[in-house]
C-alpha cells in the first residue's frame, strides 16, 4: 500500500502474526497432524471438518486450497462445515457443539472458545502465518496521534496482551 500512496512512507510496523491451527473439542481424540501425509489421513478419517468459507478470510481460503492441493477436496466436501469466519471463533463453537470433529482457524480465534483443544499448526509445507501490520494513512489528519498509536502497539504491555490473546508479537 505504500507504493500506491495510501500508507505514509516509513510508517509500516509489523505488529503480530497468527498461524492457522487445527483443533478438536476438549476430551475427544487428538488425531496426528505432524506431517502432511498424517494431516491428509486425519482429514479423510474425520467424520466432519470445519473451517471458514473461502470468501470469509485468509485461513479458510488457505485450507480450501490445501485440500485441493492434497487431492482430497472432493472426498471431504460432503462432511465439511463452512463457517462465516471472523474474530468470534466460530469454528471453535462448531467443535464445542459437536457440529464438527476437526476445525481449522487462526490460533487467536480458536483459543477464544472454551472447550477447544488446539492440536497445533498445519504441518510444515502447508501452513499459513498471517502477519498483521500497522501503517499511517497518507492522508491522516493527525499523523502524530497515529504514529503514537503505532509506537504503543510495539510496547511490552501491548505485546503481553497480544500474546495472551494468541497472537505472536513481531
Amino acid at each position: 500500500m505504500t507504493t500506491l500512496g495510501k500508507i505514509a512512507a516509513g510508517s509500516r510496523l509489523d505488529i503480530a502474526s497468527s498461524e492457522t491451527m487445527v483443533a478438536v473439542k476438549q476430551g475427544t481424540p487428538r488425531p496426528d497432524i505432524s506431517s502432511v501425509e498424517k494431516f491428509k489421513q486425519a482429514m479423510l478419517a474425520a467424520k466432519s471438518i470445519a473451517f471458514s468459507g473461502p470468501g470469509a478470510g485468509a485461513s479458510g481460503a488457505h485450507v480450501a486450497k490445501v485440500l485441493e492441493q492434497l487431492g482430497i477436496a472432493d472426498a471431504v466436501r460432503s462432511k465439511t462445515v463452512l463457517g462465516p469466519g471472523g474474530p468470534a471463533g466460530l469454528i471453535g463453537h462448531y467443535l464445542v457443539r459437536g457440529e464438527a470433529e476437526i476445525g481449522m482457524q487462526q490460533d487467536a480465534e480458536l483459543m477464544a472458545v472454551p472447550g477447544v483443544d488446539i492440536l497445533g499448526p498445519l504441518p510444515p509445507g502447508i501452513g499459513l502465518v498471517t502477519t498483521f501490520v500497522f501503517g499511517v494513512h497518507a492522508g491522516a489528519t493527525d499523523a502524530a496521534a497515529a504514529n503514537a498509536l503505532g509506537a504503543f502497539m510495539v510496547t511490552p504491555a501491548a505485546k503481553a496482551v497480544m500474546t495472551s490473546k494468541g497472537l505472536k508479537p513481531a
